[in-house]
């Protein structure tokens, strides 16, 4: 005696005895493939078709991004890294590094002291990294930012400390803006 549950056909259990092997065929069931005809349901063909028909129609359907606010972000994150690399280099090498801000692009430059009379000069070409177009520096274009070996700021020619540096990133076709504080510690930051 065996009964059959949508496709897959059992003996019942009380057919087994514990002390006896039980038959493999018998406890797994068996499988009619004649009875797939008569399922509903989709395929797995159906389902992978379905799933990029609505991905490609999510792709279209959502709103595109402010590419703008995208590029001023991550013109910020260059901006900040390149700061950071160079404030880096500056401990890390023995020599001073200056960051020269201009309205569309930023200088990164290493100093260098041959007759160790602590005036610094420029040792070769600076790196010049001009802004992407629709982005300019609106605050401390002009200003320059210079890391001594030991990572901090420069003093000014008086020998006092140099003020907070503040740089604000703006987008010329929207009105977003970033900034960007270097302090005299040399730690540099988003405000």
């Amino acid at each position: 005696m065996s009964f059959s549950v949508r496709c897959f056909s059992f003996l019942p259990p009380w057919k087994f005895s514990w002390g006896s092997p039980l038959p493999l065929k018998s406890w797994a069931g068996s499988f009619s493939p004649a009875c797939l005809a008569d399922e509903r349901g989709t395929s797995l063909i159906e389902m992978l078709i379905t799933i990029t028909v609505a991905g490609l129609l999510a792709t279209f359907a959502l709103p595109n991004l402010n590419r703008s606010e995208l590029r001023l972000a991550d013109t910020m994150e260059n901006l900040i890294g390149n700061i950071r690399l160079a404030r880096a280099n500056a401990i890390g090498r023995g020599a001073r590094y200056r960051v020269t801000l201009d309205s569309t692009s930023y200088a990164i430059q290493r100093l260098q002291d041959p007759d160790g009379d602590d005036v610094w000069e420029p040792d070769g070409a600076a790196q010049e990294v001009e802004l992407p177009s629709g982005i300019n520096i609106s605050e401390g274009a002009g200003q320059e930012i210079e890391f001594t070996t030991r990572g901090l700021m420069a003093p000014l020619p008086d020998g006092s400390l140099p003020d907070i540096v503040t740089i604000r990133l703006s987008s010329t076709t929207e009105s977003e803006s970033k900034t960007i504080d270097v302090w005299p510690s040399g730690q540099v930051q988003r405000a």
